[in-house]
């Protein structure tokens, strides 16, 4: 998550400039973050303590309006860091980060729930708006907490306008920006359009496909919350448990486009406070039995995942990815314009180089929406850098991350350039021809 920040902070305007698929706020938070403190994989990874500890502190806050027991609260919020540790929570991407407001909506909405003060009804409605400003699919908590509240008693006219006063100011705020840089259209092709008409099409763009083991330990976790609530009926009736429930529901659902651990994040964190709900509600003669199968849960993951998460490197960061930047600043000399195909785009950062704009990054989903690939050459035309760094095609379907390779752009590289010299094996180095 360095390349977005990194060309946001070099006057590249998202979606007119640079294709990013998700609302910016997270962007914006990185740029300024990275603009103190400086572009690097140090800071990125200190920045991710600093949210997964924040993440920590506010399910704590959370357990401790369930339950007064703060060794019970700290027991479960243990239990949570480990499971989030083996399920992916340990890295920054868009959704891992919807992870902080989410429980601060959640936090909120608890205390709303008790309390019935407007001030928390507004704070409830703000960080569900940084949610959805973090990532437009988290829209789908709007729509939950909507049916949540139609479950309430009557909500008079004063809550119902604090509440959108809440939403509304941080998104008005956004599409002023939106305005103001002349690319609210822009802005609805790649987050909305696109996604829904064309990317969805795409083999490999909505992507459930989920090994066994996968499935297993997916449902031994829903097995901790759904075994208990089938028993436990009445505990439905409670509706700061129904929200939470209703809030958990629509994590499940905005994991959309694709399945894998780091996009149940939200999901995971919610399910611990459901569980806690659970826990301090049901008759104290099935509690240990529940804390037994807890044990039981944590052992098979832990025994499933441990070689996994032991032996990883950290993605896109490794000592390879490093070493490749070096060749690369060795070819370009100091030139700051050049364009990266097929390799991580974070090595814009290692590299202190810029990409033509528009820059879209070689996904097929991009690549083949109409006349993206047009847009994209006419930048490569107009800003002509000398270098060009492909990374060779492996074996596999067409459509496969590492196999794809746009036509339309590769055959204005193959018009326009020529291959220098290959370095790390599979990068091919293109040259710009002489005019």
């Amino acid at each position: 998550m360095l390349s977005y920040p990194y060309l946001f902070s070099n006057n590249f305007l998202p979606y007119k400039d640079f294709v990013i698929p998700y609302t910016p706020l997270l962007v914006v938070i990185l740029s300024f973050v990275f603009n103190i403190f400086g572009f690097s994989t140090e800071v990125l990874k200190i920045l991710t303590w600093v949210i997964l500890l924040i993440n920590d502190l506010i399910i704590f806050l959370i357990l401790k309006q369930i339950s007064k027991k703060d060794l019970l609260n700290l027991f479960i919020l243990a239990i949570y860091i480990f499971l989030s540790s083996f399920l992916d929570g340990n890295m920054l991407w868009v959704d891992n980060t919807t992870v902080t407001p989410t429980l601060l909506f959640s936090y909120f909405g608890i205390i709303w729930i008790k309390e019935k003060k407007l001030s928390n009804f507004f704070m409830t409605a703000f960080f569900l708006s940084l949610t959805i400003l973090i990532k437009q699919i988290a829209i789908v908590y709007l729509g939950f907490f909507i049916i949540f509240c139609l479950s309430l008693r009557k909500i008079d006219l004063k809550e119902i306008l604090i509440f959108f006063a809440g939403l509304l100011i941080p998104i008005f705020l956004f599409f002023m920006y939106l305005i103001s840089n002349n690319i609210p259209w822009e802005f609805y092709n790649w987050t909305l359009y696109y996604p829904l008409v064309f990317w969805r099409n795409f083999p490999g763009y909505v992507d459930f496909q989920i090994t066994k083991t996968e499935i297993f330990i997916l449902l031994f976790l829903l097995s901790l919350i759904l075994l208990p609530l089938v028993n436990f009926k009445r505990f439905l009736d409670k509706k700061e448990p129904l929200f939470i429930i209703l809030t958990l529901i629509a994590a499940l659902i905005a994991v959309y486009p694709r399945f894998s651990f780091f996009h149940l994040q939200a999901a995971l964190a919610l399910g611990i406070i459901l569980f806690t709900f659970i826990y301090v509600n049901i008759d104290t003669k099935y509690r240990n039995w529940l804390l037994a199968y807890v044990l039981l849960v944590i052992l098979t993951v832990f025994f499933l995942l441990r070689n996994q998460v032991f032996s990883q490197e950290i993605r896109f960061y490794s000592p390879d990815d490093r070493k490749l930047s070096i060749d690369i600043e060795r070819i370009l000399q100091g030139e700051k314009k050049t364009y990266f195909l097929g390799l991580n785009s974070s090595q814009y950062v290692f590299t202190n180089t810029i990409p033509p704009k528009p820059w879209i990054e070689g996904f097929l989903w991009y690549m083949e929406s109409p006349g993206v690939q047009d847009l994209f050459i006419e930048g490569l035309e107009n800003e002509k850098p000398n270098f060009i760094f492909v990374k060779k095609p492996v074996n596999g379907n067409w459509f496969d991350l590492e196999t794809y390779q746009p036509k339309g752009v590769m055959s204005y590289i193959f018009n326009n350039y020529s291959v220098s010299e290959i370095i790390n094996g599979d990068i091919e180095v293109w040259k710009r021809k002489k005019e």
